[in-house]
């Protein structure tokens, strides 16, 4: 029983039709430019986190009420509004 719980040997490159030799007729290559490595980026200043606010009153919204905006954008028409707004769009309108 042991014996038929061996992993099954498949040849992969012949399914695929990739040679078992790579060619022989690979060009050799060209003269490439090093990268200078990029500045480190602990010299800029952290970016502050993007404030979300309301559309009609500008009053700050959680991220929370600007998904629950986003998800409903036939009611909203892709914009953010606070509770208090979100109350003069009714479902439908």
């Amino acid at each position: 029983l042991a014996d038929l719980h061996t992993p099954a040997k498949k040849d992969w490159k012949a399914r695929f039709g990739i040679p078992d030799m790579p060619s022989e007729q690979t060009p050799p290559p060209a003269n490439i430019p090093k990268k200078q490595p990029a500045p480190p980026a602990a010299t800029a200043e952290p970016t502050k986190p993007m404030r979300l606010f309301c559309a009609d009153c500008k009053k700050t919204v959680s991220q929370n009420v600007a998904d629950f905006c986003w998800n409903n954008k036939a009611r909203f028409h892709g914009r953010v509004y606070c509770f208090d707004c979100q109350r003069k769009y009714k479902a439908g309108s």
